[in-house]
């Protein structure tokens, strides 16, 4: 993966250069031999978004450099196996809430119009991704998630920062059901792979972040052992057995979506 989340790059040609590199770097050391085990992957982007002329990283989510068309340039397209998603699970339009409540919509939620409901689930915008995918193609035809997730309540967070001193979550029940969910949304629309983001809750840890407090499968980073996890550790162990070695063939019946 060529980087994880370079959003604050203003200007696409700077993501550019360091892809270009990274990848001429890669052929210089294996001499241009095709046989080469190494894949690259895009850094995290999005494609039902564009941007505007706003300075990257403001206040206006909509101006976040991360438009997968803009910058992942086509003369490198065939040197990558794919494009890399971070789907979190709903995109905040009032920024005044975002870091409060950025991971609480469920899958599947479509933004209401007329309602205070002001997000939309990400893993829908997976469909934009794949389109992409298919009108510029790479080496293969593949989607990674390298991180999604939610939080769950969770007991000694602290933050201390305004924005960040109501952080919420959702219950550790509706993470593990959120989450099986997400998984078979995201084999439906085709994800090669995906990986959740994080291993350990960070409660009472300084400087608290707006996110991913609640995130993890272990409930401390400190007694990480079969005793301390989550339902979300038992969703996934259970998952696993029962649909590890399946692939979506197609659906029966869809709604609106």
């Amino acid at each position: 993966m060529i980087g994880n989340e370079p959003w604050g790059y203003y200007d696409a040609s700077t993501y550019h250069a360091i892809t270009k590199g990274f990848i001429e770097g890669i052929d210089e050391y294996y001499l241009n031999d095709p046989t080469n085990k190494i894949k690259l992957l895009t850094a995290a982007f999005q494609a039902n978004r564009v941007e505007n002329t706003t300075p990257a990283n403001s206040s206006d989510n909509s101006s976040w450099k991360d438009y997968m068309n803009t910058r992942v340039c086509s003369d490198i397209r065939n040197k990558l196996v794919g494009i890399n998603l971070h789907p979190y699970s709903n995109d905040i339009l009032d920024m005044g809430t975002y870091h409060k409540q950025r991971l609480l919509a469920y899958p599947e939620q479509t933004y209401l119009v007329g309602t205070t409901v002001k997000a939309q689930s990400k893993f829908l915008a997976i469909r934009n991704a794949w389109k992409w995918l298919q009108a510029n193609p790479m080496q293969k035809q593949d989607i990674y998630v390298s991180e999604y997730g939610w939080d769950s309540d969770t007991e000694g967070v602290v933050c201390g920062e305004p924005i960040k001193k109501d952080a919420m979550g959702v219950g550790f029940e509706t993470q593990a059901i959120y989450t099986i969910r997400s998984l078979l949304m995201m084999s439906r629309y085709g994800v090669t792979k995906a990986t959740w983001y994080q291993a350990f809750d960070d409660k009472g840890v300084a400087n608290c972040p707006f996110a991913h407090f609640g995130g993890g499968i272990w409930k401390n980073r400190f007694d990480a052992n079969p005793t301390n996890t989550k339902y979300i550790f038992k969703a996934f162990d259970k998952f696993i057995q029962k649909a590890g070695n399946l692939k979506f063939h197609y659906a029966l019946r869809m709604g609106g979506q």
